[in-house]
Parts: C-alpha cells; sequence; structure tokens
C-alpha cells in the first residue's frame, strides 16, 4: 500500500475544515436528521471502496474495468434492493427503461472506463 504525503493529508485537512465552515453551524429541522444520518452511513462504505479499488489497482493483478465492474455491480444491487425495499417497485413506461438504460450504460459504465 502507498502511503499518504504530507501534501495530501494537507489536502485532507483543508477539505475538513472547509466543510465545517460551510455546514456550522448546523441547524438541521428534527425531520431532516434521518437523511442527514443515512448519507454519513453511505459515505463509509463508498470510501472504503474508493480505497479497496485503489489498493488493487495499484497492485496490478485484477483489470481495472474489472475492479470497476465488481464494484459497481455490488453497489447497485445494493441500492436497487434498498430503493425497492423503501419505496416498492416502480412503474416505469418504456422511455423511462430507455433512460434508465442510457444513464446506466453511457453516463456511469462508459465514464467510468474513461
Amino acid at each position: 500500500m502507498v502511503a499518504s504525503s504530507l501534501i495530501q493529508w494537507t489536502g485532507v485537512v483543508i477539505n475538513l475544515a472547509g466543510i465545517l465552515i460551510f455546514f456550522l453551524p448546523a441547524d438541521l429541522p428534527s425531520n431532516q436528521i434521518p437523511g442527514f444520518v443515512i448519507a454519513v452511513i453511505g459515505v463509509i462504505p463508498n470510501a472504503g471502496s474508493s480505497i479497496l479499488e485503489r489498493y488493487m489497482n495499484h497492485r496490478g493483478t485484477v483489470s481495472p474495468p474489472r475492479v470497476i465492474t465488481v464494484s459497481m455491480g455490488i453497489g447497485s444491487m445494493i441500492l436497487v434492493a434498498a430503493g425497492i425495499l423503501a419505496q416498492g417497485w416502480p412503474k416505469l413506461s418504456p422511455a423511462n427503461w430507455l433512460m434508465t438504460g442510457w444513464l446506466a450504460i453511457v453516463n456511469t459504465a462508459v465514464t467510468f472506463s474513461i
């Protein structure tokens, strides 16, 4: 694993300081707190995934497209399952399915492969 440099840690500190300056004092209405907690919980696996992907790509034992495909595949299945559990199965028209396919293939998969 590659150790982080001083400039990278400085960037992390500056980033966190900017977040605190922007968001504090946090004056969240009580009905928005669950959404905030869910978002924070969602960032943790995202960060872990990024670290794991970087490690896998650095080692070079697995091709980057395969690493991204597996990561996006697992993540998308979890998101779809959570969405269906939270809101039920959506009623999509053929045009909606076409737009969803376009977003999945062109906007996501192609972007990650560039």
